[in-house]
């Protein structure tokens, strides 16, 4: 899967390539082991998912097909199985597995993404602890110790005056 491809994919399939999310990242033939890499594959699954709904998200879609393979929310207009049961429309359970799987995907680059964070959030407390270590150590922070002269005098007590 490259960029170049599921463009040319995506048009020939009647898709409008201005409104889609083009992943820029080519993942054809490789070991998807990156978090940038996860997030590509799952913008190319999105593309895969619509051109096999004719462009049509979950939400769009009826929940059956009719007689003539159109899909419609009505039970009642929906073909039925050998069973009586009204014909599910296959193109949404796709909806159903797609979104599973780059949700997971989505997961993985999410979870690269809070690592990085977390190593760099870790070596910022890391040189602030070294640097709260260099001022303790070189006096900076210890508490003034020293008495001063009027301190170390004892003050004199007043007598009230006697009337």
């Amino acid at each position: 899967m490259t960029p170049a491809l599921i463009s040319a994919e995506a048009k020939d399939a009647g898709l409008n390539v201005a409104t889609l999310d083009i992943p820029s990242q080519a993942v054809a033939g490789r070991t998807i082991d990156t978090g940038s890499e996860a997030q590509a594959f799952a913008g190319y699954m999105r593309i895969h998912a619509l051109e096999a709904s004719g462009g049509q998200v979950y939400a769009e879609m009826g929940r059956f097909l009719d007689k003539n393979g159109k899909a419609t929310n009505d039970e009642a207009l929906a073909a039925k199985d050998s069973t009586g049961q009204p014909v599910p429309n296959q193109a949404r359970n796709l909806w159903v597995t797609e979104t599973a799987l780059t949700t997971a995907l989505n997961t993985s680059f999410f979870a690269e993404r809070v690592g990085v964070f977390t190593l760099a959030i870790g070596g910022a407390l890391l040189l602030t602890g070294i640097g709260f270590l260099v001022l303790t150590l070189g006096g900076a922070l210890r508490p003034d110790t020293a008495e001063t002269p009027a301190a170390s005098q004892p003050k004199p007590r007043v007598q009230p005056a006697q009337a």
